[in-house]
């Protein structure tokens, strides 16, 4: 045995009497088995395969190794278009409804919904929240921060009186958005309630637009509504 350094002048044989060519190194072939020279592949080919999209993942197969997989967040969508395309794109995480010839009787002391029917709706992707036209409201499918932006543009058929309008929480029970405040000075004129705001919303949770009096219970009549909810974060 070599104990040390050692410097090699000359060709290297191995038992056939082999040189061996150029980039070729001495391989053993176990106990008992004379070396022999071996070619080493400067590549290493492998196949590469998507598998099936489960859920939100989808997997990339390699041949003779570990795969990888691919999860998609909620603010992109993965779709696995054949064994070797997958495509990436923006996810949709909006909802807008919209009503009109809204008539509406209010009150002082409680909430009341006002008619959004989604005549006008556009539903996104209908992962992260929903339009709900039996319950006049946005259905929160998904824990997350969102935009919420509301108009409503009525016009009142009592004068001297004050409406609140505000994006609230099934029921009226909790505003998610600022409220906006309409005093109509006569019969003929139009409010423009406007509201934009962030919020964090819990799955389950379900959005309207709601309106309430100063005093007495007047009508709003001839609106135009509109609520617009999207997911950021």
């Amino acid at each position: 045995h070599v104990n040390g350094n050692s410097t090699l002048a000359g060709v290297l044989y191995n038992s056939s009497n082999s040189a061996g060519s150029s980039g070729q190194v001495l391989t053993s072939q176990g106990s008992g088995t004379p070396w022999t020279w071996t070619t080493i592949s400067s590549t290493d080919d492998q196949n590469l395969t998507y598998g099936t999209k489960s859920g939100n993942r989808i997997p990339l197969d390699i041949q003779d190794g570990v795969g990888v997989n691919f999860d998609q967040s909620w603010g992109i969508t993965l779709d696995r278009t054949s064994s070797n395309v997958m495509t990436v794109r923006k996810a949709a995480p909006y909802v807008l409804m919209g009503g009109g010839a809204v008539s509406e009787t209010l009150n002082s002391s409680t909430w009341t919904k006002v008619f959004v029917n989604g005549s006008t709706a556009y539903n996104g992707d209908g992962v992260n929240a929903d339009f709900d036209n039996a319950n006049e409201w946005i259905d929160i499918n998904v824990t997350g921060t969102y935009k919420i932006e509301m108009s409503c543009n009525c016009k009142s058929n009592t004068s001297g009186h004050t409406v609140t309008f505000s994006a609230r929480r099934a029921s009226g029970a909790t505003s998610v958005s600022t409220e906006s405040k309409h005093y109509y000075n006569n019969t003929n004129e139009y409010s423009h309630a406007t509201s934009t705001w962030i919020q964090s919303l819990s799955a389950g949770d379900n959005v309207g637009v709601y309106a309430i009096t100063s005093t007495g219970t007047p009508n709003i009549n001839d609106c135009t509504v509109r609520l617009y909810i999207e997911r950021l974060e």
